[in-house]
């Protein structure tokens, strides 16, 4: 499944997120952070109409350039599967004035 989060934000231990992509038309991302750990369930709407929910643990990692990876255990909840993902993040080069 590719998803491209458009953002994914934090305020104190809660984190929640926005994303699309591939046959994902709208999704949407709620939990907690625990340390270097989320918890969080989703729900998503399918370019078909479909709906889906589940739910995903996640660890985060440092990367060396500054930037975070997660590592996500995740399972539906709505239908059968589950699986891993990885989630690098992305940032945008303000160049050499920013």
């Amino acid at each position: 499944m590719s998803k491209d989060f458009q953002t994914l934000l934090e305020e104190d231990d809660l984190i929640w997120a926005r994303y699309s992509g591939g046959v994902i038309r709208l999704g949407f991302l709620v939990g907690v952070r625990r340390g270097d750990s989320l918890s969080a369930r989703y729900a998503q709407v399918t370019v078909d109409g479909g709906t889906a929910t589940g739910h995903t643990e996640s660890r985060i990692e440092g990367l060396a350039d500054g930037r975070l990876r997660l590592r996500e255990d995740w399972s539906w909840d709505s239908r059968e599967g589950s699986g891993e993902s990885i989630v690098e993040e992305i940032r945008e080069d303000r160049g050499p004035d920013a």
